[in-house]
């Protein structure tokens, strides 16, 4: 029997886990960059390394609660809530 593969990678084995596009990799390497800019701005701007990461901290714990909350609010996709 022959297996039907899409370009070079064989059928996925888990149909939930997202296949790595091009996509995702420029989006890795856009964000990373940010950050490090976004860090290097911080800690040469503030002068103290110490306040730039409390920053930085803070940045990061708002966004993830954020991002928590919106989880928690999203209605179910099986339609159950």
């Amino acid at each position: 029997m022959r297996s039907h593969t899409r370009g070079f990678f064989p059928e996925p084995v888990a149909a939930k886990v997202p296949e790595i596009t091009l996509l995702f990799w420029v989006i890795k390497i856009l964000t990373t960059a940010g950050g490090e800019a976004t860090s290097d701005y911080l800690a040469l701007d503030l002068g103290s390394r110490l306040e730039a990461g409390c920053i930085e901290a803070g940045i990061f714990v708002a966004a993830g609660r954020v991002t928590c909350s919106r989880k928690v609010r999203a209605p179910r996709k099986d339609g159950a809530g």
